[in-house]
């Protein structure tokens, strides 16, 4: 029972530290989607205005 109660806190930690791993690097992963199609969306409206 003992073991259980201390080996519970270290695993609650590594999970809590994982899923703030994969947190940031979803975030990562959407602002540089986010980033990307607002610079093509940009480029693409650049291009319009200059064919005008």
């Amino acid at each position: 029972m003992k073991r259980v109660a201390h080996g519970e806190p270290d695993t609650k930690g590594r999970f809590i530290r994982s899923a703030l791993f994969i947190f940031r690097q979803t975030m990562d992963l959407l602002l540089g989607t986010y980033l990307l199609e607002s610079y093509t969306i940009i480029k693409i409206f650049a291009l319009q205005n200059t064919r005008k």
